[in-house]
């Protein structure tokens, strides 16, 4: 409005000159020439108030929790549980593989696992017995020797007398017992003869004649061994089976060699079982895998698969993104980004929704600029309420970097750079005075500065022409306002 007011006084300024110039033609000329008329301007009470430091990013929105689901191991899809838009949970099934080998080879993997304890049990069990059953051989193996060393002593020193008698009893014994069954078997005879006695009689009576009749052969036998003595033969059997019973008294000995055997064989069970383990746990994984689940909450933002197709291990599935983490990813000059601290406050726009502004925080500054454009990347924290804002969503953003409170504020336009100083026009009784001024903070509206006190009358518009001194005429007169919109 000022600006209207400006140039309209300019133009009433120039048309007075004109028919002035058409009136001086007319006339004489003055004995003395008028006064230079006074120069129309704008100007602005400087006031005191707040003004912000802010500077302008811009960028794009992102989400912390964004990925791509695909299966760990390759197959054939059975089940897909979710399309797009659908709200997940973590840890929710969302896509089924099909399980049939797996299954198979989850209970082979089990069985091994079985098989190898019932080993290893064994194992055990055999070097728990293993001193006892040493100590057993030792005393067996000892007890045999012993008994072989007796009956060579036996056969080296022949039958003792009362063998020799023993035996002389048992062939007179025998004699008798012969005699006896021969008269009763031919007393038996005649009476058959005389149909005395049935033939069953007879018969009897011949078995036991037999029986009497090999029995003393037998005691004539060992009688005749006793006399003779043990054959050279049947000692040099009798000393070989002593060496025998020798050699399993050492073997017994060395019980002590077969308990590390045992033990041996505990750990290499025990390894076979630590494998039989080690494979159930990757069949199980491998059957847990064809379970694919959602590893956060969110929301589907694509579907890639479908019941039926055939997937690899890694092949994505399923884009899932959180909304409740986005992220406003701002890039900062180099020239800037000193200013940036974590905590600062953000002011956020987006296309998407004109008018309305979000609020961020600054959580991370990124240690390393872009190559090309030497820009460094920060990121600002954002409560998306209600799901309004979306991933790759471009946006700006005003940095907070300080406020300046209760500082004098005129508009910016009003400085002037003259003979390397800063310099604004103040209005003093109809003459504009220059002033020397150092400026502070300045956003897209107001400059902060000091050399002016406020309510002082700045010149906004129509300053560049003016000199110190000259006269001036106020066309407009504002007040100076501060605004947190604007960069640095």
């Amino acid at each position: 409005m000022y600006r209207k007011a400006f140039i309209a006084g300019f133009t009433l300024l120039g048309m007075a000159g004109v028919l002035g110039g058409c009136a001086r033609r007319g006339t004489a000329p003055p004995v003395q020439q008028a006064a230079a008329p006074a120069t129309a301007v704008a100007v602005v009470s400087a006031r005191t108030g707040d003004i912000p430091f802010t500077i302008s990013v811009t960028g794009s929105l992102q989400t912390l929790d964004d990925v791509m689901v695909s299966a760990k191991v390759p197959g054939k899809i059975a089940k897909v549980f979710v399309r797009e838009g659908d709200t997940v949970q973590a840890g929710q099934l969302v896509v089924q593989l099909e399980t049939d080998d797996l299954e198979a080879q989850l209970r082979q993997a089990e069985a091994t696992l079985r098989s190898a304890r019932a080993r290893l049990q064994q194992a055990q069990t055999a070097l728990e017995l293993q001193p006892t059953q040493n100590e057993t051989n030792l005393r067996q193996a000892e007890a045999a020797l012993e008994a072989a060393r007796a009956r060579l002593r036996a056969l080296e020193a022949g039958a003792r007398r009362q063998e020799r008698k023993q035996v002389e009893e048992q062939v007179a014994s025998a004699k008798a017992n012969l005699d006896n069954a021969q008269a009763n078997l031919e007393r038996v005879r005649r009476l058959y003869q005389q149909d005395a006695v049935p033939k069953q009689q007879l018969d009897a009576a011949q078995t036991a004649y037999d029986i009497a009749l090999a029995q003393y052969r037998t005691a004539q036998e060992q009688l005749s061994l006793v006399q003779e003595g043990a054959r050279q033969e049947d000692i040099e059997a009798q000393r070989a089976l002593v060496k025998q019973a020798e050699e399993a008294v050492r073997l017994a000995q060395t019980g002590n060699l077969q308990l590390r055997v045992r033990q041996d064989e505990v750990n290499a069970a025990k390894a076979l079982v630590a494998q039989a383990e080690a494979g159930l746990f990757y069949a199980r994984e491998q059957y847990e895998a064809a379970f694919v689940r959602s590893p956060i909450g969110g929301t589907v933002a694509m579907r890639a698969a479908q019941p039926g197709q055939v997937t690899g291990a890694g092949t994505p599935l399923l884009r899932i993104v959180n909304l409740n983490t986005i992220f406003f990813e701002a890039r900062v000059s180099e020239t800037e980004v000193r200013y940036v601290r974590q905590g600062q406050q953000v002011t956020v726009t987006v296309d998407a929704y004109p008018g309305k502004s979000f609020v961020g925080t600054v959580s991370r500054i990124y240690p390393v600029g872009s190559e090309g454009s030497r820009d460094f990347v920060v990121r600002v924290d954002m409560r998306n309420e209600g799901g309004m804002l979306k991933p790759q969503m471009f946006a700006r953003g005003e940095i907070l970097v300080d406020v300046r409170r209760n500082v004098v504020l005129i508009p910016k336009d009003a400085v002037l750079v003259q003979d390397g100083k800063q310099v604004v026009f103040v209005v003093k009784e109809g003459v504009a005075r220059r002033v020397a001024v150092q400026t502070g903070y300045i956003n897209g509206t107001n400059a902060e500065v000091r050399g002016v006190p406020a309510g002082a009358q700045v010149v906004v518009q129509g300053q560049e022409n003016l000199r110190d001194g000259d006269k001036v005429r106020v066309e407009q007169l504002q007040t100076a306002e501060a605004t947190t919109a604007g960069g640095s």
